[in-house]
């Protein structure tokens, strides 16, 4: 988190790390599917000037992601610019992948739409970037002036960024929505990415309710209920006594006991939680949980063998 935070902004930083903005992946969902649909005649209007061709629009993909990830991991034939807003110099990440631009790029100088078009997967000249900061310009314009889901954003946008310059983009990271344009010109198809953190897109749509108290302490729960945990499982094979034990070399053979194998515990982080039956299907080892392990019976259950 750069620069100076105070104890309540660096609470609020690790909860989004953890859990995202709201804790709500469903309202967030929801929240972006209502922002394609009402932005989606506006965006159409935009680009259909910018362009002097009809551009049909429709909301696409929606994906929960990190704004981090709004950079490609290949930046060349991308290009990529990055809108400010009121509330966030990182309001929205705007892309337009190889395939986009190709078509674009013909489209924008007058090309001919029954042509065939090849994607552009190589560094962008000067001019296909011109281009491409248009359209996305257009698209921001689009997106802004969409009524009451109106985002601030600060326009026009700077130059896109695309290969070398791209890379070295560094993006503030933290839970966002990846949502997609599924757009229409002369006949073909081709998509325009956006990318916002969760917290701004749940400020704009009108989701949160005033004074409503998010209950963190469940969603950190279901957040660790998804970390991944190592099993330990142990059979016992017997009872020694420590003699035997120190006359133990390499290559001696141990006797399980009779019943070893429906007294096996399985344990995470040295704490036994059932009670299991070793066995094997096909290839494969098994455990079958029998109970819940009882601590204080198996107190009692040593003393008694003891």
């Amino acid at each position: 988190m750069p620069g100076l935070a105070s104890p309540a902004e660096m609470r609020a930083y690790i909860i989004e790390r953890l859990v995202g903005e709201t804790g709500e992946p469903d309202q967030i969902s929801v929240a972006a599917r209502r922002l394609l649909e009402k932005a989606a005649p506006t965006v159409a209007e935009v680009l259909s000037g910018v362009l002097s061709q009809t551009v049909e629009v429709e909301p696409g993909d929606i994906t929960l992601t990190r704004f981090s990830e709004a950079r490609p991991a290949e930046t060349t034939g991308y290009a990529l610019c990055v809108a400010s807003g009121a509330n966030s110099p990182e309001a929205l990440a705007l892309g337009l992948d190889a395939d986009a631009l190709g078509l674009l790029v013909g489209a924008f100088f007058g090309g001919d739409a029954a042509l065939p078009v090849s994607p552009i997967h190589r560094e962008l000249s000067p001019i296909e970037l011109g281009v491409a900061t248009a359209v996305l310009n257009g698209l921001a314009q689009g997106v802004n002036d969409c009524g009451h889901l109106a985002l601030g954003l600060r326009l026009p946008l700077n130059a896109a960024m695309t290969g070398v310059e791209l890379r070295k983009l560094a993006l503030r990271d933290g839970p966002a929505v990846r949502m997609t344009f599924a757009m229409t010109m002369a006949g073909r198809p081709f998509t325009a990415t956006m990318a916002m953190p969760q917290r701004l897109l749940r400020q704009q749509s009108g989701n949160a309710t005033a004074g409503a108290t998010v209950d963190w302490g469940a969603h950190i729960n279901e957040e660790v209920m998804r970390s991944s945990i190592t099993l330990q499982a142990m059979m016992p094979i017997g009872r020694k006594t420590l003699g035997d034990l120190a006359e133990l070399e390499i290559g001696h053979v141990l006797e399980i006991d009779e019943g070893a194998q429906g007294n096996a515990t399985l344990a995470v982080r040295n704490r036994t939680l059932f009670l299991c039956e070793f066995g094997k299907l096909g290839q494969h080892y098994t455990l079958r949980v029998r109970q819940p392990f009882d601590a204080e019976q198996d107190l009692l259950d040593n003393l008694v063998r003891k």
